[in-house]
C-alpha cells in the first residue's frame, strides 16, 4: 500500500471531504488506504509504514491530532489547505482548479472525482433540495429563503447540514426532512439549490458534484462576486439552470467528472507519489484542464 489518506470527521454529518476522501480510497485500494485522524495518533509510525501520508482535511486545526508545520516537515506528506493556512514547510495541494490557479505558491492541484452510489429509486414528486450551512454562508442561506418566500406553487424540501426551523415551517413547503447522511438526501430530492456565496471561497464542492451524478437539477442563484472558486469548475462542466422551474430538464448525464474518465490520472498520481502541477496559464477552464490533462 502506497498512500494513507487521513480525514477529520465533522459530527454526524456524512459527507464532504471525509465521505469522499474514503470512498476514494475504495475506488483505488491497491494504492490507498483511508483512516480517520483521532485513530492515526502514531504519525512516525504511519510514515515509515506509508510511501506518504496524505492529510486530506483542508484546514490543520480541524484535525483531532496536533498538526502543524513542525510536526509536518518531519514527515513525507502531502496536506490539502486552504490558502490561509499555507507555509514554506507544507507540501500543500488543493482539490480545486480556480484555487489552484488563483494561490501560486499552493503546490499541487489533485481533485478526488469519485462516483456517488447508485440512487436505486428516485422521488417521483417534486423536492427541493439545500445543504444549510448558515453560519458559514448567510447570504447563500437567505437567498435561498427569498426563493422559497417566491415560488408560486408549495414543494417538499429535504435539508442537509444544519436543522432550520424557518425552512421546516415556511408556508410554501409541503413536507419537511432534515438528514445529515448524503445518500438519504440525493434520494430524496429532485432538484439542488446551491446559490453563491459573495465572499466564501469553496475550493470544490463535493456536493454538487454529487448531485450532478445521482441525476438532480443543480440551480446556481445568481450573487455578484469577485472570485471564481470550485463552483465554478463545475459549472465549466455541466449543464445548469439559473432559477428554478419544475418544467425544464437538463440531462448531465454525460458529464466529464467520472472516476472511469480519471482513472488514467490518479494512476499517474500513484507513480508520481502524489505530486502533480500543471501551466496555470495553459487551461481557461476546468473542462478545458480534462480535456488537455485527463482524457
Amino acid at each position: 500500500m502506497k498512500y494513507l489518506v487521513i480525514g477529520h470527521k465533522f459530527g454526524a454529518l456524512k459527507r464532504g471531504g471525509f465521505v469522499v476522501s474514503k470512498r476514494f480510497c475504495e475506488e483505488h485500494s491497491n494504492d490507498c488506504k483511508f483512516i480517520q485522524d483521532i485513530k492515526a495518533r502514531s504519525l512516525k509510525i504511519l510514515n515509515e509504514k506509508y510511501r506518504r501520508l496524505i492529510f486530506r482535511t483542508q484546514v490543520p486545526r480541524c484535525y483531532s491530532i496536533p498538526i502543524n508545520f513542525v510536526k509536518l516537515r518531519k514527515l513525507n506528506h502531502i496536506i490539502y489547505l486552504r490558502a490561509r493556512y499555507l507555509s514554506q514547510f507544507y507540501n500543500s495541494c488543493t482539490n480545486g482548479f480556480y484555487y489552484f490557479k488563483m494561490h501560486e505558491n499552493i503546490r499541487n492541484y489533485i481533485p478526488m472525482i469519485t462516483n456517488f452510489p447508485e440512487i436505486t429509486e428516485q422521488p417521483k414528486d417534486v423536492c427541493l433540495g439545500f445543504y444549510v450551512r448558515k453560519w458559514l454562508t448567510p447570504d447563500s442561506f437567505d437567498l435561498f429563503v427569498n426563493i422559497l418566500d417566491n415560488i408560486k406553487e408549495r414543494y417538499d424540501l429535504c435539508i442537509m447540514g444544519d436543522q432550520n426551523d424557518q425552512l421546516q415551517n415556511h408556508p410554501n413547503i409541503k413536507i419537511f426532512k432534515h438528514t445529515n447522511d448524503n445518500y438519504d438526501f440525493f434520494s430524496r430530492i429532485t432538484h439542488y439549490f446551491y446559490p453563491t456565496s459573495r465572499y466564501f471561497v469553496d475550493p470544490f464542492p463535493h456536493s454538487v458534484l454529487e448531485a450532478v451524478q445521482t441525476g438532480k437539477q443543480i440551480i446556481f442563484s445568481k450573487i455578484d462576486r469577485s472570485h471564481k472558486d470550485g463552483i465554478d469548475d463545475i459549472k465549466d462542466c455541466i449543464e445548469w439552470h439559473r432559477e428554478f422551474n419544475p418544467n425544464i430538464y437538463l440531462d448531465n448525464s454525460n458529464q466529464l467528472m467520472t472516476a472511469e474518465n480519471f482513472k488514467k490520472f490518479y494512476q499517474f498520481i500513484f507513480d508520481n507519489n502524489w505530486e502533480y502541477s500543471f501551466d496555470r496559464h495553459k487551461y481557461k477552464s476546468m473542462s478545458d484542464w480534462i480535456y488537455g490533462e485527463v482524457l
